[in-house]
């Protein structure tokens, strides 16, 4: 163990003191010991605990500490400091910008316990309301965290996908003799990637370091028939070169489950991947209906929801909770997108860090929905409301308040460290309350950050088949939730799902095209989907919800 190792447990313990608070005097004197540690031209590695003692530098106290760590490779006060602090907490005491006062301010007032949750945390505006954290220190707190998670090795497909929108031009234009296809799991469109996947029927020649139609680009290793690098030292890429004779068999097949591949005649050379299907008699499934394993018929797959079938942004928040725009702006916004209505769902009065709206906020928030409708007849905004499920499973408004709303969805924000039996009876009796339309983000996982709390779906699902309540997918990319493997079994059900942005700002609406993406994957028909009802449609299934 060098002298860095031993200064480094001893700075990483002076942290976590600050952190929980412990005595300031000897947080300091560990602090300046590492300090001298990290100087000493001596190493203390081997030494006995009397040669450490006779060291002017240490002194005894610090010298039985170093003794400890050398023999042990820790020490007890680190441990016990460790014991009381989640794993979640360390890694975001990692994230440059933020030290241990304000880790334990986001920690303890917020109840925020990862990087992931804390970046999703930052883009609902939730850290505005504590001390220290203005715009712009959230803004490069912001792009510390992502490049953080992003040098963990996995990524949002969302992220990948924008990359690839600007990547794939200017490779093709710069060699147009090749044929260049997205590969792996990025063509199956992954609710998470390890890298970006590309391939060709060609090698493609990139000399190493960067490479200059793309800047961020940087090749690190390249043979005769791929290479490897990294976009804006954030996100692995890798290129593949594939034998024309085998290019749309492999390509297909690395996109496709093994369930999905079983049966399929591939002996021939292909010219494209609808002859496969072709050749195999099938409709032609696109690349991200491949990853479910079964096999549809054509009219399935035309049935299949779209982008161009949504027609209501429900689930959306506003100035009145944690939203970064007005209703106007974002009804404004959802009406010039080409949609038809708005669902608006501030959080409700619980989520007080979330800027939650009491009684008062909700009457003001109505008046302000009613006058927008007043004025634009071809348009209409929603009362809604996100309400808190409780720790007992009651919702966050007496019954007479929340028969007020147009539509109620119902979602768990707190207390999310729960056992399958306690998170199945909260949902349950969530699910079972009269006013209950939407079930929001069923398990509140956040992908790369936080595992959904333990469920059994079909119980659940089967819940809201037996009380007519919708199913939402999240549409953020850092939710996705619902998860797509159990989309089939809705429908099967008869559960209508709507496709959410849950969007905090004009920009978030655009995340319904993440749910769209998952929504496929998992096989959701258009007319299975909530909100591809037009107006007039979606306000008969309102007015008649439950009869």
């Amino acid at each position: 163990m060098t002298n860095e190792d031993i200064a480094d447990l001893l700075e990483l313990t002076v942290k976590l003191m600050d952190l929980h608070e412990e005595n300031p005097f000897k947080s300091k004197s560990y602090a300046s010991a590492a300090y001298r540690i990290s100087k000493l031209g001596t190493n203390l590695e081997g030494k006995s605990l009397t040669e450490l003692q006779a060291l002017p530098e240490l002194g005894k106290t610090t010298a039985s500490v170093v003794d400890e760590i050398l023999r042990t490779g820790t020490w007890s006060t680190l441990q016990d400091l460790l014991s009381k602090t989640p794993k979640g907490i360390l890694e975001m005491m990692r994230i440059k910008g933020l030290g241990p006062k304000k880790v334990k301010s986001i920690w303890t007032q917020l109840n925020i316990e990862t990087p992931g949750e804390l970046l999703y945390a930052i883009q609902e505006q939730r850290l505005s309301t504590l001390k220290g954290f203005g715009e712009k220190t959230q803004a490069d707190l912001e792009k510390a965290i992502t490049f953080f998670i992003a040098h963990q090795g996995k990524f949002h497909y969302a992220e990948g996908e924008e990359i690839l929108s600007t990547l794939l031009p200017i490779l093709q234009n710069a060699f147009p003799a090749i044929k260049i296809e997205i590969y792996g799991a990025t063509r199956r469109k992954s609710n998470v990637l390890e890298q970006i996947s590309i391939a060709g029927d060609y090698r493609m020649m990139l000399p190493l370091g960067t490479y200059p139609p793309y800047p961020s680009l940087v090749i690190e290793s390249c043979d005769e028939t791929s290479w490897t690098g990294q976009i804006a030292d954030k996100y692995k890429i890798e290129y593949k070169a594939i034998s024309k004779s085998d290019f749309y068999k492999d390509i297909w097949l690395s996109s496709a489950s093994v369930d999905h591949i079983a049966g399929m005649k591939l002996e021939q050379t292909f010219n494209s991947e609808e002859e496969i299907y072709i050749t195999n008699g099938l409709a032609f499934h696109p690349s991200e209906c491949r990853e479910f394993g079964s096999k549809w018929n054509e009219n399935y797959i035309n049935g299949l929801i779209q982008d161009k079938d949504i027609h209501g942004v429900i689930h959306n928040h506003s100035i009145y909770s944690d939203g970064r725009n007005t209703v106007e702006e974002m009804a404004t916004a959802c009406e010039a997108a080409g949609y038809s209505y708005l669902v608006m769902s501030d959080h409700s009065q619980t989520a007080s860090y979330a800027g939650g709206m009491g009684m008062d906020k909700v009457y003001s928030q109505f008046k302000t929905i009613d006058n927008w409708n007043a004025k634009h007849p071809n348009f209409r905004v929603y009362k809604s409301v996100e309400s808190d499920i409780l720790s007992d499973g009651s919702l966050d408004y007496t019954d007479a308040e929340l028969e007020g709303f147009d539509l109620v969805i119902v979602s768990v924000h707190a207390g999310l460290k729960m056992d399958e039996e306690t998170a199945m009876r909260r949902l349950l009796k969530a699910i079972e309350h009269p006013s209950t339309r939407i079930l929001g983000h069923m398990t509140g996982r956040l992908l790369l950050s936080r595992p959904g709390y333990p469920i059994d779906h079909k119980k659940i699902i089967d819940a809201c088949a037996a009380n007519k309540v919708a199913i939402e997918i999240n549409a953020s990319p850092y939710r996705l939730d619902i998860d797509w493997r159990w989309l089939m079994y809705a429908q099967e059900k008869g559960v209508w799902i709507s496709i959410n942005p849950d969007a905090h700002s004009i920009e978030g609406i655009k995340d319904i095209h993440w749910g769209v993406v998952t929504a496929r994957k998992g096989g959701l028909l258009t007319s299975n989907t909530l909100n591809a009802l037009e107006l007039e449609a979606f306000e008969e299934w309102r007015k008649n919800f439950k009869k």
